[in-house]
């Protein structure tokens, strides 16, 4: 019959895996930077025509940035679902890091959203990975920012909307 002794590396490395496994399960998600690095304008893009480019009215373009998206970003990004910590950088420097769910949906679209972390309940982010090409739009204290892709390459623009810009939705005044 076997002793207890006879077991101890196996048991050993079972309960080493169980506890590596439980934390992993309690640690927080790695953060992915969306992008890698900060391109210059990409040709086509002239200040007469940026709102047009990103099929946006000029007047509600605020502050522009270019990037290249990040090969950590487009491999952790096609994985399976479950929750993803995004550091976005926004025009001005500094970055927003968003919590997201995600989710893959069966045409093979991938959907973040969640919110900007240290934002309260005044902020979210919603992101759409669809054709290795990111879209979004993010809500935060410091203003809203939209992400458009730019052609068929991994150039994106981090564009600040202008939202006093848009109309006033005010009620309808009856005459």
């Amino acid at each position: 019959m076997p002793t207890i002794g006879s077991y101890r590396f196996p048991l050993g490395v079972l309960v080493a895996g169980a506890m590596t496994q439980a934390a992993a399960q309690g640690a927080p998600p790695m953060t992915i930077n969306l992008f890698s690095n900060q391109i210059t304008t990409p040709s086509g893009l002239t200040p007469g025509s940026r709102g047009e480019a990103f099929g946006m009215r000029p007047e509600t373009v605020g502050a522009v940035s270019y990037f290249a998206l990040s090969t950590e970003a487009t491999r952790s990004l096609r994985s399976g679902g479950g929750k993803k910590r995004v550091r976005i950088p926004l025009p001005g420097g500094s970055p927003v890091v968003c919590s997201l769910n995600q989710e893959v949906n069966s045409a093979g679209s991938v959907t973040l959203s969640g919110v900007p972390e240290g934002g309260g309940l005044a902020g979210n982010c919603n992101l759409v990975v669809e054709n290795g090409q990111v879209s979004g739009i993010i809500d935060t204290l410091r203003g809203r920012y939209r992400i458009v892709p730019l052609g068929s390459g991994n150039a994106h623009a981090v564009v600040q909307i202008r939202t006093e810009a848009f109309p006033n939705e005010g009620p309808t005044l009856r005459k």
